[in-house]
């Protein structure tokens, strides 16, 4: 999970904007990366002009900044999402690609990727033996190399494009842009190339608008800058931005195969998803319709808040006899909120938005590599409001439970649970999680299965993780049941946490992975 956004204008009165226009999409996607963040920017006199910072977006990148970058003709720029402990500003993106010293070309690369650890350990082994240096642990960087030694050798964009797009297929899914500039040449020969995994793993999204081209993870910056015509970026294959104007290609195209956690948890409540879902979703849309008012001409267009909605009703749906035991729902700010919603509706018992906050000096905890600091981060996140909740039975909307951080298994004061036991004094909790139970680790982190174990609630089942949470909190646990998410999201989306079948090629799988997923009856 990281965030990746282009831009490249022929306008040239869009132009003296464009760095300002980027940054502001860089902070729409704050929410997928606090690591650290950058941009890289070719100016009007064809000089390249990189910045990077540690931090949050608001913090990395400060506004001075943009000012320096002056009138630009194409820019990328990453937020980034780090599992190093401490992240290092040469793993923050873009990164420069570190040609030879006879190459023709500059490059820069920003990537939302997931690989398998040993795939990337045979990328790194091959590019290698081919005389590239790495300097940095990215698989963006993976991304670039390929890239950048397949351009030095044929001189052709389309080849570079299709042997990378080759070479990584099965290894992992990326969304990428790469800024590709000719050195010593004019302003023309400068190239915005984005590239997109077969199965578009990913989220990836593009448009057009007076003269200029966007590019995002996401669609709601696109929404919001105007533009109309959305669409996804062509799995296994990607767009081309260069003198002679925009073109889309593709490779090879494989079924389509999102990460199922983007909609849940990572994404914006305001991205849409452009391509069907599951029948069961249409279905509940309709209910949405009625008790939520949701606009119906979105129905083949959902936002994810809308689709978090859902998940809520589906719960409710599910557990029927669970609303008799509560008097209100609050939910785990801020991705809770939309099957809060649904669960609010399906119930019909109050929602009582104000009754939680999320304390707005804390991130994303789930991006903290660090388990003791995440520990005290969750309880520094939130704050309750007593004079709703005393002496109430209160059911919690949450996302979904990975390591347990909203719950507090581990934290000193619980989490959110503690403060709504200790100081909300709620009578009873009832924990509801629009997601399914992960069973299974995501592929990215195979060969290091027993660091995600040993954090808590990952990797457990429902009845596991019911006693964990009952042992410590006192709570019921109520986790949507699998087959509901196979029904809403339908058959275009990854579920390997959940049911151990991955959109990658499983001679990477690692021994003892194998082991454990032939022992559960996947392979």
């Amino acid at each position: 999970m990281s965030g990746v956004a282009g831009i490249y204008s022929f306008s040239e009165a869009f132009r003296k904007d464009l760095v300002k226009t980027l940054y502001s999409g860089l902070v729409s996607l704050t929410d997928r990366g606090e690591a650290g963040t950058g941009i890289t920017a070719v100016n009007s006199n064809g000089e390249i002009k990189p910045y990077r910072g540690l931090g949050r977006v608001d913090v990395a990148i400060p506004w001075d900044v943009i000012r320096l970058f002056g009138a630009s003709i194409c820019g990328i720029a990453h937020t980034r999402y780090a599992r190093e402990q401490y992240p290092k500003i040469e793993n923050t993106q873009p990164i420069r690609i570190n040609t030879s010293d006879d190459s023709k070309y500059e490059c820069y690369v920003v990537a939302d990727s997931t690989f398998i650890p040993s795939f990337l350990d045979k990328s790194t082994q091959k590019l290698e033996e081919r005389g590239y240096k790495f300097g940095s642990l990215t698989g963006a960087e993976r991304i670039g190399a390929t890239f950048i030694t397949e351009l030095e050798k044929t001189n052709d964009i389309d080849e570079a494009c299709s042997y990378t797009i080759e070479e990584l297929d099965g290894g992992g899914g990326y969304s990428s842009i790469l800024l590709v500039k000719e050195k010593n040449k004019s302003l023309e020969e400068i190239y915005l190339v984005a590239l997109r995994d077969p199965h578009g793993l990913k989220p990836f999204h593009w448009g057009e608008m007076d003269e200029t081209y966007y590019l995002e993870s996401e669609t709601h910056w696109l929404e919001k800058e105007g533009i109309e015509k959305i669409e996804e970026v062509p799995r296994g294959g990607g767009l081309i931005v260069s003198k002679n104007g925009a073109r889309t290609f593709q490779v090879k195209e494989k079924e389509p195969k999102l990460c199922n956690f983007d909609p849940i948890y990572f994404g914006s409540p305001y991205t849409r998803i452009l391509f069907k879902l599951g029948p069961k979703f249409y279905e509940l849309f309709k209910v949405a319709v009625k008790k939520l008012d949701v606009d119906p001409k979105f129905e083949n267009q959902p936002s994810y808040s809308v689709i978090r909605n859902c998940l809520g009703l589906a719960l409710a749906d599910y557990y029927p006899e669970v609303g008799e035991r509560i008097d209100l729902f609050v939910a785990a700010p801020t991705t809770g909120i939309g099957v809060t919603e649904g669960l609010s509706a399906g119930y019909n018992k109050p929602f009582k938005s104000n009754a939680v906050r999320k304390v707005s000096a804390t991130g994303r905890t789930f991006q903290s590599s660090d388990p003791e600091w995440r520990s005290v981060e969750v309880d520094l996140k939130f704050e309750v409001n007593r004079e709703l909740l005393e002496n109430k039975r209160v059911g919690v909307g949450e996302d979904s439970i990975v390591r347990g951080g909203v719950t507090g298994h581990k934290s000193k004061k619980g989490g959110l649970i503690g403060q709504l036991k200790n100081v909300g004094r709620v009578k009873e909790i009832h924990m509801f999680t629009s997601d399914a139970p992960y069973i299974f680790n995501c592929f990215r982190y195979w060969g290091v299965e027993e660091s995600l174990v040993a954090e808590g609630l990952y990797g457990r089942t429902l009845e596991e993780i019911n006693k964990i949470v009952g042992e410590k909190l006192g709570v019921n646990v109520y986790y949507q049941p699998l087959q509901n998410i196979c029904e809403i999201f339908g058959p275009n989306f990854c579920r390997g946490c959940k049911d151990g079948r991955y959109p990658i090629d499983y001679k990477f799988i690692p021994d003892k992975t194998k082991r454990y997923l032939e022992k559960a009856g996947v392979l």
